[in-house]
């Protein structure tokens, strides 16, 4: 045998046993299956959660709420920050050893002020009989006599992150405004209708508004209208009665809401919002 080919034949026998001895040392080596034992449990002491039962207070509950709620605090707003500072008091007087406000520079839209009426939000009805206003939507909500219910700075109705603009348009009922509504209107209501430059109305529930903003705008309609259905919110005296009477969403309330579908801040997709990105 050449001396190359018993170089290759040595190196390959060496190999051989080296990966043999290796694997009878991994096999010795390993540990054997170890009787399985359930994790050591003791029973829990039900007098620390009694303990904290006892100092939930339904009383300071209710106070806390009320002072919390006692103004509009929309994000971004002074009486926001006048809030989140008069908690991080109370945590501190609670016993917290620590608790700060950390900023964040954050993308939000606020509505027009009711008291602007040529931008504030508002619905208006045309007669198309000679173009006057047969009606317009109220500027404020009905406060029921309630003095809170009057601050100027409680915003209107309106859905965040919505386009701006003045459109004119026919309506068109959608129900929910999901696909499959506006392709049952074309399939079995009037195969012949076209969405195009409508103004779409659709009752809340059954879909996002960022999805009902969205299948409006592909149909075709250059607005959206969305309302609160009394049969979905208030139906009937033997469930509840609309505010003040009762805790349902009265007739002259509308909700507010977002558009928005992504998640975090607009500008910073993916990051917090805070004052050290640019």
């Amino acid at each position: 045998m050449k001396p190359r080919t018993l170089q290759v034949v040595v190196g390959v026998t060496a190999l051989c046993v080296g990966v043999g001895v290796g694997v009878l040392i991994g096999y010795f080596s390993a540990p054997g299956e170890g009787e399985y034992t359930n994790p050591e449990t003791r029973p829990s002491d039900e007098s620390i959660a009694d303990r904290i039962l006892e100092e939930i207070s339904t009383e300071k509950i209710r106070e806390n709420l009320r002072y919390y709620a006692r103004k509009p605090h929309v994000a971004g707003t002074p009486a926001d920050r006048e809030g989140a500072d008069d908690i991080r008091r109370a945590w501190i007087d609670q016993g917290l050893d620590s608790a700060e406000l950390v900023p964040y520079k954050v993308y939000l839209q606020h509505p027009p002020s009711p008291d602007n009426e040529e931008l504030a939000n508002k619905v208006q009805i045309i007669d198309p009989a000679n173009g006057n206003v047969a009606f317009e939507s109220a500027l404020r909500e009905d406060p029921f006599g309630e003095d809170e219910l009057l601050q100027p700075d409680i915003p209107p109705p309106f859905n965040a992150y919505s386009a701006t603009g003045d459109v004119t348009g026919d309506l068109v009922y959608v129900n929910f405004g999901r696909v499959e509504d506006y392709e049952y209107i074309l399939d079995e209501l009037d195969p012949t209708l076209d969405f195009t430059g409508k103004i779409a109305i659709s009752r809340h529930g059954g879909a996002g508004w960022y999805t009902k903003a969205t299948n409006a705008y592909n149909f075709g309609c250059v607005a959206l209208l969305m309302y609160t259905d009394p049969a979905d919110y208030s139906v009937g005296p033997e469930i509840g009665l609309p505010y003040p009477d009762g805790k349902f969403l009265p007739s002259t309330s509308g909700q507010r809401g977002s558009i928005k579908n992504d998640v975090g801040d607009p500008l910073t997709p993916g990051y917090p919002a805070r004052a050290i990105v640019s």
